[in-house]
Parts: C-alpha cells; sequence; structure tokens
C-alpha cells in the first residue's frame, strides 16, 4: 500500500476514536451552565456524525468489490453531509436559546443522498459518488457561511449590549470555523480547479487532517462549549426594566408626594394603560384627583401623557414575556395585550424607549 493511503487511513482510524471519545464527553459532561444541555448534546450528535463519516470511510477502504463497500460509501455520504447542519444547528441554538423546529430542512440532502444511494447500491461506477460529494461540499460550504454570518450577527448583538460574548469561547469559534474551510477549500481548488498536488495533498487526506484538528480543538477545552454569555438574559432584562422605571420614575430616589403616590399606586394596581380608550380626565378622575394635578405631576417629569402609558405598557409587555406567557401569542397580540393599539406602535414605541426590538428581546427568552 502507498505510503500516502496507510497515513490516510491510520488517521481515519484517529478521527473515529477521538471523534467518538468528544461524542460520549460532550453528550455526558456536567451541564454547568443553565440552559445549555440542548446546545451541548446537538453539537455532540454533529460529532458522532464525525466519527461515522470516518468510521464508513475506513471500511470503505478494506475490500472495494463487496456489499460492505455499497453499504459504507452511502453510510460515508450521508453522515458526512449531517456534519455541517448539526454544527449550524449548535450556533443557532446557542445563540438563539431555541431549538429549531423547521429541523426537517436541515435533513433533506442526507436523506436524499441517503436514498439515491441505496438505488445505486449495486453500481460500481462511482458517478453517483463524485455527483453526491460534489452537492455535499456545496452544502457543506453553504452551511460554513451561514455559520459565519451567524457569528457575525452575535457579534453585532454583543456591541449593542445585549450580550457579552466569552473571549475564550469566541477565540475558540473563530479557529473551529477556521478548520472548517479545510473540508471543502481543498475539494474545490484541487478536485475542480486542477491544482497538481503531490498525493499526501489530497482533498481527502485534508479533510481527515481537519477532523481530527477539529477534534483536538475540544477534546482538551470542552468548557468552552459554555459561556457564550457572561450575562444572562434575566440581566439583561432587569437592565431595561430599571431604565423604563427610571423613566416613569417609579424608581425615582426622590421621596414622592403623597398625591404622586397615589398617583403610582393606582396605575400599578389597576392598569389603567391597558385601557386604549384611557385620557387624562378620565385617569385623574379614577385616581381621585384633578387633571391639572396630573398634568403637573407628568410634567415634573418631562413626559407627556402618552409617554407615560406607553411605558407602562412596555414594561407590561416584558413582564409577559419574562413569565414566558408569550409562547401562544403573535406580535399582535402581545401588542393589544399591553394596551397598544396595533404591532407597529408597540415595535415603535417599544425601540424608542428601550433602542431594541421586542423581537431581539423576546430571543433571549424563547
Amino acid at each position: 500500500m502507498p505510503e500516502h493511503l496507510t497515513f490516510y487511513t491510520s488517521m481515519l482510524f484517529v478521527v473515529a476514536v477521538t471523534s467518538i471519545m468528544i461524542t460520549v464527553i460532550l453528550w455526558w459532561y456536567p451541564n454547568v451552565a443553565e440552559g445549555q444541555k440542548k446546545t451541548k448534546r446537538i453539537l455532540s450528535l454533529a460529532f458522532l456524525a464525525l466519527f461515522l463519516w470516518h468510521t464508513f470511510q475506513f471500511f470503505g477502504l478494506s475490500d472495494q468489490h463487496t456489499h460492505l463497500y455499497h453499504i459504507s460509501k452511502t453510510g460515508m455520504l450521508v453522515s458526512m453531509s449531517l456534519f455541517l447542519p448539526l454544527n449550524y444547528l449548535y450556533f443557532h441554538t446557542l445563540a438563539y436559546s431555541n431549538f429549531n423546529r423547521s429541523v426537517i430542512v436541515h435533513l433533506i440532502l442526507p436523506v436524499t443522498v441517503g436514498i439515491i444511494s441505496i438505488y445505486h447500491s449495486g453500481n460500481r461506477s462511482d458517478a453517483f459518488s463524485d455527483l453526491a460529494l460534489l452537492l455535499i461540499h456545496f452544502q457543506i460550504t453553504a452551511y460554513w457561511i451561514m455559520e459565519v454570518n451567524l457569528i457575525l450577527k452575535l457579534m453585532a448583538v454583543s456591541k449593542k449590549g445585549f450580550i457579552h460574548i466569552n473571549t475564550h469561547w469566541l477565540k475558540w469559534t473563530v479557529s473551529y470555523l477556521a478548520l472548517q474551510v479545510l473540508l471543502f477549500l481543498p475539494y474545490f481548488l484541487i478536485t475542480l480547479g486542477g491544482i497538481q498536488v503531490p498525493a499526501y495533498l489530497h482533498p481527502s487526506i485534508i479533510e481527515v487532517c481537519s477532523g481530527f484538528l477539529l477534534c483536538l480543538s475540544l477534546f482538551f477545552q470542552p468548557f468552552l462549549l459554555f459561556g457564550i454569555r457572561d450575562i444572562k438574559a434575566r440581566d439583561f432584562s432587569d437592565r431595561l426594566h430599571q431604565n423604563l422605571v427610571a423613566k416613569s420614575l417609579e424608581g425615582s430616589k426622590q421621596p414622592l408626594s403623597y398625591e404622586e403616590e397615589k398617583i403610582e399606586k393606582y396605575v400599578s394596581r389597576h392598569r389603567p394603560y391597558l385601557n386604549n380608550g384611557i385620557t387624562v380626565d378620565k385617569l385623574a378622575l379614577e385616581i381621585g384627583i384633578s387633571s391639572s394635578s396630573l398634568r403637573a405631576y407628568l410634567r415634573s417629569k418631562n413626559l407627556k401623557f402618552d409617554e407615560y402609558l406607553n411605558i407602562k405598557r412596555i414594561l407590561y409587555s416584558q413582564n409577559i414575556i419574562k413569565e414566558k406567557a408569550y409562547h401562544d401569542m403573535t406580535m399582535d397580540m402581545l401588542a393589544k395585550q399591553s394596551g397598544f393599539m396595533d404591532r407597529n406602535s408597540f415595535i415603535a414605541s417599544f425601540k424608542k424607549h428601550t433602542g431594541y426590538n421586542p423581537s431581539d428581546y423576546i430571543k433571549h427568552f424563547f
């Protein structure tokens, strides 16, 4: 056997062993970060796909004229096409704290490849394998771009103060994505581009070495999977809440007069801001004070009546979201439930007073 093939089969075995160890470590590693169990196990499945990919490839080299070869070829192609989608789902779930329910979309190509592979299992020609490999490498490229785009979005959100990305995690992510480039770029440059390289630089050898380095990046530091956020969503929520409370002056350090305290207690208890038809005169009448007193109170806080009501409505909507009561609501329903006339006025007011879209705020709880 040529020396480069001996090295190749040895590396296939090493990657298979290392990736299954990573799979077990990720699956059983103590869940030290709140809400990270699901994301950790998604990445565990990704490395399981890597294990199957290289295991099937290893057995496929044993004898290319047996039924085992066709099974190995099918298994290799399917597991190969699963690796990057599962990696993308890991990043997506970690970023948005929810599992992408449209996961079936990410299984279309692997399932298709598997079905067609079974159909062509008796075909000695490698024409199908070449086409499948081409499609899979295009898929790997597409998912890599999606991963990079997701990380860039996370960094942009971090600059706005939503989250503080753990520096160690970010460094690992950058190196991890850089290593993934070796899974598709050499294939396009060498196989499709026709670049002449020595046998030991064949795309398959580069890919298996990349798989080993991907395993190695996590083997000694599985804790890097945790702590994408140095602050929790609730911490972020509390900062926004305090900011809004300061605007509505519920949290003012200045002592409230008897009349001012009466206003705030009534508003807090009866929530008149949920009534779209509420006016200054109506609210003053309900509280039992004069309209001029209520207007004077709002003027002292540099707030117009509509602004005061909208701040109260936003605080109310935040409580709905934090209490997980948003599950069965649309944005329109949330807006009306919070006292706004429609979705657009809710979004505009939320962004005006907090600096963020309500959809971005919701993502930190769902």
